[in-house]
């Protein structure tokens, strides 16, 4: 602030009022920067502040986020894990089926082969059977013959 010799001569040369003006001017101008470098220095600390709680914030919005991507990362796992189960399941199945189906076939081929040979052991026999009632046929005939000789000798 300005000294007192300086404001006693100030007061000799210029009057008492208007070195009580020029000093409450300069204690209100001093008072007013004081004021301002507190809130130049508050808003200072303030901008720190928000600038501190921002980065938190993104700290834990990575951390969030990290969180998030590793739950997915493992939720795909898990579900190529299942489909891959799965996968491995309907290739079982389809195996099984395919033996089952091959195991019938063969049964039924079997079957079939049983009956062919049915039929042609009933083919043989009907054959002989044939030949039986052809031999029947031919003695039967004889006989006619014999009859009607014998029946012309007769008469």
């Amino acid at each position: 602030m300005l000294d007192v010799d300086v404001i006693l001569k100030s007061i000799a040369e210029y009057g008492l009022q208007v070195v009580l003006i020029i000093v409450l001017l300069g204690y209100f101008l001093k008072r007013d920067k004081e004021r301002e470098t507190e809130v130049v220095e508050e808003k200072v600390r303030l901008r720190e502040e928000i600038r501190l709680k921002h980065e938190e914030v993104h700290k834990e919005l990575e951390v969030y986020k990290l969180n998030a991507r590793d739950k997915e990362n493992l939720l795909m796992s898990e579900n190529a894990k299942r489909e891959e189960l799965i996968r491995k399941e309907s290739e079982k199945r389809e195996v099984m089926i395919r033996d089952e189906a091959t195991r019938r076939e063969e049964a039924l081929l079997r079957q079939m082969d049983k009956q062919n040979e049915s039929l042609r052991q009933i083919s043989r026999s009907m054959e002989g059977i044939n030949q039986t009632i052809i031999s029947f046929d031919k003695n039967i005939e004889g006989i006619k013959d014999r009859l009607t000789k014998v029946e012309e000798k007769l008469n």
